[in-house]
C-alpha cells in the first residue's frame, strides 16, 4: 500500500510536468508561427518593391537618387529578411527541443504508469494469496475436528 501511494504521487508529478511541457510547446509553436509570418511578410514586401521598381523603370527612366534609394531600401529589407530567417531558425530549434522534452515526459509518465499497474497487480496477487491461505487454513482446521 505504501508503494502504491508513493508511485501515485510520482505519477501525479509526471502528469503535471507533462502538462507544463505541453503548454511550453504550444507557446513556442505560437512564437515560431509569428516569426514565420513576419518572415513571409518581409519576403512579400521585397517582392512587391521589386515589382514596383520594374513597373516604374519600364515607364520612365529613373534618376540616380531614385536608384540609390531603391537599392538602399532593398538592402535594408534583405538584411531584415536575413535576421528574421536566423530568428526563425532559433525558434525552430527551441520548438524542437521543447517537443523532445515533452516526448520524454510522455515516456516517463508511461513508465511510471506501467510501474504503478505492476505494483497494484502484485499487491492484489499478494492479497489474494493471503486470503487463499486463510481460507485453506480455516477449511483444513474445520476438517480436522470431527
Amino acid at each position: 500500500m505504501k508503494n502504491e501511494k508513493s508511485i501515485s504521487k510520482i505519477l501525479g508529478l509526471k502528469e503535471m510536468t507533462k502538462d507544463q511541457l505541453e503548454l511550453e510547446v504550444k507557446r513556442v509553436r505560437d512564437e515560431l508561427d509569428d516569426e514565420q509570418a513576419r518572415l513571409e511578410h518581409l519576403r512579400n514586401t521585397l517582392e512587391y518593391a521589386k515589382m514596383e521598381f520594374e513597373n516604374r523603370r519600364s515607364t520612365d527612366p529613373l534618376h540616380r537618387q531614385e536608384l540609390e534609394i531603391f537599392y538602399a531600401y532593398v538592402a535594408s529589407v534583405s538584411s531584415q529578411i536575413t535576421r528574421q530567417r536566423t530568428l526563425v531558425q532559433e525558434k525552430q530549434a527551441a520548438f524542437d527541443a521543447a517537443q523532445h522534452a515533452m516526448l520524454e515526459a510522455y515516456k516517463e509518465k508511461k513508465l511510471v504508469e506501467i510501474l504503478y499497474h505492476r505494483v497494484l497487480h502484485e499487491e492484489m496477487r499478494e492479497t489474494l494469496l493471503s486470503e487463499q491461505k486463510e481460507a485453506d487454513f480455516s477449511f483444513l482446521s474445520r476438517k480436522a475436528r470431527p
